[in-house]
């Protein structure tokens, strides 16, 4: 009943259309609020406690194994020896290690928006609560881009505030390791800026990865609002399908298209679109993904790519057939 009231008018500065859609928004959330926001929680406190779990056995046993705390192949015991260069050298690998300690996060977020996508616009089919929210002042155009925005800026965001709170108690756990051992942490973990930039890195790839994720992720609404059932069956069972009958389309009539181009920019793209950083629209080519932080270079990079707006132009096509499914769509 909390959703309800959300959608109210009354409740929504008179029904105007910035209200409504904030509404909509807010009842997205609570409505997935365990898998937008609590998974995200849950994943980061297990993380920590796996830290101050590895922690304890590392000084348990650090008679035998020393050094056991490294950042960029630094003993967190052996931070106060570092020279200039050697503490520029580790101030990239404080970075680089920020960034790739949320990988978890970032595998979790794939799943939740992944399915979120896939069965958001079913489910309100098959428990008939369409009906229901069919009744209210807000349109399918602004129901569809609710979720489309929830899937693409606000899960992603939510993922990032859980990360950055890994982060600070990642540092504090350390920083207490390094005390303990009369190494003052302040200097070496503590730097200036640090956050600033890593977490504006982060934050600087949600929108480049959502308008390249847009034509992924209005796939997976189309198929969530036109499937009768399993539409996780048809969202990813159809392009592969569809893959295997170009490949053998292009081979035996030897087009000029490579056999791996579909694989790459619709199938690949489609799995690649939830979440935000864990399966990048940048190619790592023989490389570790989470070797390096996504630059201002890669993403201007894909933000200038033709792949990317085409995707886009794509995106809003099959977001319009999702919108004309909802309001027509009668599983009955």
């Amino acid at each position: 009943m909390n959703a309800v009231a959300t959608v109210s008018p009354a409740r929504s500065g008179a029904g105007s259309p910035v209200a409504t859609f904030g509404a909509l928004l807010r009842r997205e959330f609570w409505e997935h609020r365990g898998g937008l926001w609590s998974a995200q929680v849950w994943t980061t406190g297990i993380l920590l406690a796996l830290m101050v779990l590895s922690l304890l056995i590392g000084e348990a046993f650090r008679l035998k194994f020393v050094g056991n705390v490294d950042i960029s192949g630094v003993a967190v015991i052996g931070l106060e020896q570092l020279g200039p260069a050697e503490m520029a050298e580790f101030r990239k690998g404080l970075e680089i290690g920020l960034w790739g300690l949320g990988m978890i996060n970032q595998i979790v977020l794939y799943f939740v928006v992944l399915f979120y996508c896939i069965g958001t616009l079913y489910d309100e089919r098959k428990d008939r609560s369409i009906l229901f929210w069919k009744s209210l002042p807000a349109t399918d155009t602004q129901t569809v881009l609710a979720k489309l925005v929830t899937a693409a800026l606000v899960a992603p965001v939510l993922a990032l505030v859980a990360i950055a709170a890994l982060h600070v108690g990642f540092l504090l756990l350390v920083g207490l390791y390094a005390a303990f051992h009369g190494v003052n942490p302040l200097p070496f973990l503590w730097q200036p800026g640090i956050f600033t930039r890593v977490w504006g890195q982060m934050l600087a790839t949600v929108p480049v990865h959502a308008l390249w994720a847009l034509p992924g992720i209005a796939w997976l609404l189309l198929a969530s609002s036109w499937a009768k059932r399993a539409p996780f069956v048809w969202a990813i069972l159809l392009p592969v399908l569809a893959g295997v009958f170009y490949t053998m389309i292009e081979t035996a009539l030897r087009l000029r298209l490579p056999g791996t181009w579909f694989w790459e920019h619709v199938v690949a793209r489609i799995f690649s679109s939830p979440g935000s950083m864990v399966l990048r629209p940048w190619q790592w080519r023989g490389d570790n993904p989470f070797a390096h932080a996504a630059g201002q270079e890669q993403l201007m990079t894909t933000l200038t790519a033709t792949s990317t707006w085409v995707g886009v132009g794509v995106g809003v096509v099959l977001l319009g057939a999702a919108i004309w499914l909802r309001r027509y769509r009668d599983d009955s």
